[in-house]
């Protein structure tokens, strides 16, 4: 099973346009909690199901999946 991560320039520059300058922001945007959110967005953690489903809540018009990537992982 492949591992992600997210896109986090991606994101970063989706979050300057919609206004969202605090992880802890986004989170709520996202109904997720800000150490899930903080984890995700420093690589600690992959994204699950519900925080691209959070992505897609927060924004709606973006096409999140863009920001989703398969992480590189040693063999």
């Amino acid at each position: 099973m492949p591992a992600y991560t997210i896109d986090a320039d991606a994101l970063h520059r989706l979050r300057r346009e919609h206004g969202i300058t605090s992880t802890r922001a986004l989170a709520r945007q996202m109904d997720v909690s800000p150490s899930t959110a903080h984890r995700v967005l420093t690589g600690q953690q992959a994204p699950g199901p519900r925080f691209i489903a959070g992505l897609r809540r927060a924004f709606p018009d973006a096409d999140v999946y863009a920001l989703v990537r398969e992480a590189d992982v040693a063999a």
